[in-house]
């Protein structure tokens, strides 16, 4: 089996051939690793994703309507992001993946990856939207989508990892 651990007791791995990081990675994510094959990151994604459509879809609407009292795209972007890491944040913790680390240590790792998510749908705003011409209204939907998949990984590997930060578990 090429030497790679995914952790799939019996079953190797669906990822023959595939580098040692994408092993480490599915470990992590703790992807189908149960008898059933649904992993425990089944129930989280799922969670996380009704927390997402929710808080995604009142801050495309509140976007939408910013923009359509004048405010620039950025700016409103600005505006929605701030709202919608707030919210997520207390929603991601408490339900999607309940839990219990102390603030101190999530909470700032939360704002590093949503900072660099926000840098990314500027970035993305800028060159799709003022440099290439695209409407902003598309432009935002498409980004807001795919910025959510690579949150999911860091807030289950990074953020909501179950470590304080110092290497301990709680």
């Amino acid at each position: 089996m090429l030497g790679l651990d995914f952790g799939f007791p019996n079953r190797g791995s669906p990822f023959i051939g595939a580098p040692k990081e994408v092993g480490s990675l599915v470990n992590k994510l703790h992807l189908g690793t149960s008898p059933t094959g649904i992993g425990p990151a089944a129930g989280q994604l799922f969670r996380y994703g009704l927390v997402g459509i929710l808080t995604n879809i009142v801050g495309y609407l509140l976007y939408l309507w910013l923009t359509l009292l004048g405010l620039d795209p950025k700016v409103s972007a600005t505006i929605c992001f701030a709202s919608g890491v707030a919210i997520g944040f207390v929603l991601n913790r408490t339900w999607s993946f309940r839990d219990r680390t102390y603030i101190r240590s999530t909470f700032p790792r939360y704002v590093i990856a949503y900072a660099s998510a926000y840098i990314v749908d500027i970035i993305g705003l800028y060159l799709l939207v003022d440099l290439a011409g695209y409407r902003h209204e598309i432009v935002q939907l498409i980004l807001i989508v795919s910025i959510a998949f690579g949150l999911f990984a860091a807030q289950k590997i990074w953020i909501f990892s179950g470590l304080r930060g110092d290497g301990l578990d709680r």
